[in-house]
C-alpha cells in the first residue's frame, strides 16, 4: 500500500461500503473489514478496478474479543499505517431486552462498542505520533433518544458511543 490508508470496519454493505467507495473516489488505500471474505474480495476487486488503489481484504468476526488484536498485529507486522479509521460494524437485535440470551447482548456490545473502543486506542497513538489521522464513529440518532420497545440496549450502547466520541474529541483537540 503506497497512498493514505483508511480502514473501514464493516465495510461489505451498507454505510460501510459508502464509505469505502467514497475513500477509494478520493485516492485512498483501503483495509475493508467484515465476517464475509467472498463479499470483501469481491467489493475490493472492483475498487481497486476502478480507482486503481490497494485493498486489503481483512475478514475478521469483531464478536470475537481477540479479533481486534489480531487484526493490529497483523496490520502491524506488514507496517500497515492507518490514517482514517470508520467504525462502522453493527447491527441491530430484535425483540424485548429479555428475548435474547445474555450471549448475543454479549457479542452485540462486543462488536458495536468494545471493537470501536479497542481499535480506536490501539489505532489512535500511531495518528497522533505521525501528526495526522481522522477517525468517524458510525452511530445513530437512537443514541440522543429514549429507546423504544425492542431496541432497549440499541439506544444504550449508541448513546456510550456519542459520548465516547464527544469525550475522545475533547481529548484529542489540537492534535
Amino acid at each position: 500500500m503506497s497512498g493514505p490508508i483508511a480502514l473501514v470496519t464493516g465495510g461489505s454493505s451498507g454505510i460501510g461500503l459508502s464509505f469505502a467507495r467514497q475513500l477509494a473516489q478520493q485516492g485512498y488505500d483501503l483495509v475493508l473489514v467484515a465476517r464475509r471474505r467472498e463479499r470483501l474480495e469481491q467489493i475490493a476487486q472492483q475498487l481497486i478496478r476502478e480507482h486503481q488503489i490497494d485493498c486489503r481484504v481483512e475478514a475478521r468476526d469483531l464478536s470475537d474479543p481477540d479479533s481486534i488484536k489480531d487484526l493490529v498485529d497483523a496490520l502491524d507486522q506488514d507496517g500497515v499505517e492507518v490514517e482514517v479509521l470508520i467504525n462502522n460494524a453493527g447491527y441491530g437485535l430484535a425483540g424485548a431486552y429479555l428475548s435474547q440470551s445474555w450471549q448475543r447482548h454479549d457479542q452485540f456490545i462486543q462488536v458495536t462498542l468494545s471493537a470501536v473502543f479497542e481499535l480506536t486506542h490501539r489505532l489512535l497513538p500511531g495518528m497522533k505520533q505521525r501528526g495526522k489521522g481522522r477517525i468517524i464513529q458510525v452511530s445513530s440518532i437512537a443514541g440522543f433518544l429514549p429507546g423504544t420497545a425492542g431496541h432497549t440496549l440499541y439506544g444504550a450502547v449508541k448513546a456510550a458511543l456519542n459520548l465516547f466520541t464527544e469525550c475522545l474529541s475533547l481529548e484529542c483537540k489540537g492534535s
